[in-house]
């Protein structure tokens, strides 16, 4: 595992340390106290502490899970030495190493999946498994109340990187943008960031629902907490609107929503914060019945997505199931945003 942070420390290492059929055999982070720490708290030897990445992809693997936040280097390299990879989205920023990626991927062996657990929720199976397509697909994200979900669960911090660290992290992340837009302005790359690490999910959903989107219109607005956004879309003639508000620090909660709309119908399926262990998705269902109209709630499941999406990752490395989110998957969310960044006006 390369990356010990938030998601890692909430979902992947749990996730992983339940499974009886994987090991965790190494661990790595920038932080050499919280790789230390993690690898104590999961009871892994000394050696398990990998010094670097480098020093982890050299060892005796059969996969590799990579959750830092610059992934296209690791996962080239993982790829290049026979590791099997699963890697947190987005699985790049740029869409130059995006391709590049993907033809790696389809020249080697390893299977790779990239990290939308979303896929994976029963909820969206159950949605999957409608007879009428939708006429109308909403996509809602306003993302919120990180601060009070986080106070839930424990997490280990390290104090021993230094702001150079994080900063060469980020500034490799910026290039990439910058590359791709064309442009090195600050805001823009920022509305990148925001929407690639807030909207790629929902966007990566909506395809799977509907088929391959285009992008027609897209805005810029203001609200209290930064930048909000909106596009419309489309995927053979069903339309499908997207809107992004980020607002971390005073939102009560998470507040994250794909709604299908059918003649007489919709569903909506309320997603849980993924800054909790345990947060089930929830479907809202309406249709009308002769003068009637009926509502209903339902949870298809108590299952984390988390830990079914980390049960198929090793499925594929065992050769027994393919990607259902390879990289070539995640290379058309990424040419969406990119879309609806080339596209933004303010409102």
């Amino acid at each position: 595992m390369i990356g010990l942070g938030r998601v890692a420390q909430l979902h992947h290492l749990p996730n992983l340390a339940q499974s009886r059929r994987v090991e965790i055999s190494a661990v790595c982070d920038l932080s050499r106290d919280l790789t230390a720490a993690v690898a104590h708290t999961y009871g892994l030897p000394a050696r398990a502490v990998a010094l670097s990445a480098d020093d982890l992809m050299s060892r005796d693997l059969d996969a590799v899970l990579i959750a830092n936040r610059h992934h296209a280097p690791l996962i080239q390299r993982a790829l290049e030495v026979g590791l099997h990879v699963m890697v947190e989205k987005p699985v790049c920023w740029g869409i130059d190493e995006a391709v590049a990626l993907e033809k790696l991927e389809r020249s080697s062996r390893s299977s790779v999946v990239v990290g939308y657990m979303k896929r994976y929720d029963p909820s969206f199976a159950r949605l999957l498994g409608g007879e009428a397509p939708p006429v109308l697909v909403r996509l809602h994200v306003f993302a919120g109340a990180r601060h009070k979900q986080e106070r839930l669960h424990q997490r280990i911090k390290g104090h021993d990187t230094t702001d150079h660290d994080a900063e060469a992290e980020s500034a490799a992340v910026d290039s990439q943008i910058a590359m791709t837009l064309g442009s090195t302005a600050v805001d823009r790359v920022k509305d990148v960031r925001t929407l690639t690490e807030l909207a790629v999910h929902d966007l990566n959903l909506g395809r799977t629902l509907v088929g391959p989107i285009t992008v027609r219109e897209a805005f810029r607005f203001a609200t209290p907490f930064g930048p909000g956004f909106l596009a419309v879309m489309s995927a053979s003639g069903t339309p499908v609107h997207l809107e992004v508000v980020p607002d971390f620090e005073t939102a009560s909660d998470w507040d994250e929503t794909l709604t299908a709309f059918y003649p007489g119908a919709a569903t909506e399926l309320r997603f849980g914060s993924p800054f909790r262990r345990s947060a089930p998705t929830v479907t809202h269902e309406r249709c009308t019945v002769g003068t009637d109209v009926v509502r209903r709630e339902v949870i298809a499941s108590y299952d984390s997505a988390y830990r079914l999406e980390v049960e198929h990752f090793i499925d594929c490395a065992l050769d027994l199931a393919e990607s259902r989110t390879p990289i070539s998957d995640a290379v058309a969310d990424l040419a969406l945003i990119y879309e609806i960044a080339a596209l933004l006006k303010d409102l």
